[in-house]
This record gives structure tokens, C-alpha cells and sequence, in this order.
């Protein structure tokens, strides 16, 4: 037997030890591993196949190509985003829905492409802090303040998390940003219309009498666009804080009715809803 050679009744237990090594696919998934050790033993008897070194190392190339294609890839972690607010999680959720809209309309599909911690305060701003020092710790992508005490909150936790807002208040006499047109930092987010009357067209719906501002869960949505496009890459600084151009006029003739009020017909004519 030359140097170059091996009796493979004899070496191959090593070189199947070897080859175990590098086994990262269930046993039955590694078909090629059996193939090139049938096909070598069907070149003589088990005892007295020979094989050559470079015969053998073209035939175990030959067995790794012939790997499954599809072995699993290692998937990347998943962005997170971490969602605070002051309200409970029950008041809350129509804001949610409102963002995962935001987000899945941006390319992110919460629960596929982005997952979502939540911390809620209930109405206990004092737990805000804490709160939001669980979800820096935690590591989140972007932090989610909605409203001006969870955004502020977020904003005194860190300055290299990017931080997304939903205020009514003006951002920049809050001090979450410098500027509205090119916020710089690591926060931005859009401002609800200061309210006349009832703020939010929400309101207007339990018995409040008239509305008139921005539509609530449509800037949440908005909102949500933002955290898709920053999770993507976008810096923070780089996206200007929204504000509303487009405001509803809503009206309650129910409640305007028990409280004996009547509402002029130009009035009704330039509502974009009436509630009768």
C-alpha cells in the first residue's frame, strides 16, 4: 500500500469520527455521509477497499454539496419597540391599533417583522420612570411615547434610543425637541392640534357637544409610518415633527338638543359628521 493510500476497513471508524465533528443537521438529514460510505465499501471488500487520498477527499467534497440546500439560516433578531403610556392597556387600544396600521403600512408587521413590548402606567405618572428604564434596559429599538408624560419620561432615559411622540402639547416649549422642522437628537413624533372645544373627534361621540381638531387615531397611524421608517434606518433628527393640516368638525345633535341649544344649519353644513 503506498503512502498516498488507506484500507478503508481499517481507518475509516477515524474518519467517521472526524466527520461526526461536523454533523450541525438532524442524523436523518445527512444522507450524503451514508452515500459516500456505501459507495466507498462497494469498491471492494469491507476489509480491503482501497481508496486514494485525493479519491476520497473529492468524494466527501461531492457528499457536502450534496447537503440539503435549504439548511435553516440563522435568523436575525427581531426589532423591538417598546410602547409607553400613561393610560391603561384597555384605554389604550384603539391608539395601538392605530400604530400596528402605521407600521404594517410602513412594511412591518408587528409579530413578524417587529415585536412590541408594552408598559402601561395607568394613569400613575410617577411609575413612568421606572418604566421606561425597564425598556432601555431591555435594549428596545424605539421607544413609543404616547403622550407628553410618557414622552418625557422616555426622553430623560436615554439619548441614543430613538424616540417617537404622539402630543398634544408644543414639543418644543415641553423640551423634547429644539426645533419642529429638523428636530436633531433622537426624538421626533407628531403634535395633535391645540383643541377648540373638545380636542378629539372622540368626544364628540359619548355626548360631548362639538369637536374640533385632528383625528386621534389617524396621527397614531401616522406615528406608526415614523417607527417603521426609523427602525428601517432613518435617523430620528432627520424626520420633522408632524403637524396636522387636516381638522374635523363634529357635532352632537343629541346633546345640543337635551341642552336645549339649537345649531345653525351653516353650521351643520360644514361639519364632516353629525351624530343625530
Amino acid at each position: 500500500m503506498g503512502h498516498g493510500d488507506f484500507t478503508l476497513g481499517q481507518q475509516w471508524p477515524s474518519y467517521r469520527k472526524r466527520i461526526r465533528a461536523f454533523r450541525v443537521l438532524p442524523k436523518s438529514d445527512i444522507r450524503p455521509l451514508g452515500l459516500m460510505r456505501k459507495i466507498a465499501y462497494t469498491r471492494g471488500s469491507r476489509s480491503g477497499a482501497i481508496m486514494g487520498r485525493r479519491e476520497f477527499v473529492k468524494l466527501l467534497g461531492g457528499a457536502v454539496a450534496a447537503w440539503p440546500a435549504a439548511v435553516p439560516a440563522l435568523r436575525p433578531k427581531m426589532p423591538t419597540i417598546g410602547y409607553l403610556s400613561s393610560f391603561s392597556e384597555k384605554q389604550s387600544g384603539p391608539a395601538i391599533a392605530a400604530v400596528r396600521r402605521g407600521l404594517s403600512e410602513g412594511g412591518l408587521v408587528d409579530g413578524q417583522d417587529v415585536a412590541i413590548e408594552f408598559r402601561f402606567s395607568d394613569g400613575q405618572y410617577d411609575r413612568l420612570p421606572g418604566l421606561s428604564a425597564e425598556l432601555v434596559r431591555q435594549r428596545v429599538d424605539l421607544i413609543f411615547g404616547a403622550g407628553p408624560p410618557a414622552a418625557i419620561a422616555a426622553k430623560a432615559q436615554t439619548n441614543s434610543i430613538p424616540i417617537v411622540f404622539v402630543v398634544g402639547d408644543d414639543p418644543v416649549a415641553g423640551g423634547l425637541v429644539t426645533n419642529l422642522s429638523r428636530p436633531g437628537g433622537n426624538v421626533t413624533g407628531l403634535r395633535l392640534a391645540l383643541p377648540t372645544m373638545y380636542p378629539y373627534r372622540e368626544f364628540s361621540g359619548p355626548g360631548g357637544l362639538i369637536s374640533y381638531g385632528t383625528n386621534r387615531l389617524n396621527t397614531y397611524r401616522l406615528a406608526g409610518g415614523y417607527a417603521s421608517r426609523i427602525i428601517k434606518g432613518t435617523p430620528p433628527g432627520d424626520l420633522p415633527v408632524i403637524q396636522p393640516t387636516v381638522f374635523d368638525l363634529v357635532i352632537n345633535l343629541k346633546t345640543a338638543k337635551a341642552l336645549g341649544l339649537g345649531i345653525p344649519d351653516q353650521l351643520r353644513a360644514l361639519a364632516d359628521q353629525v351624530i343625530e
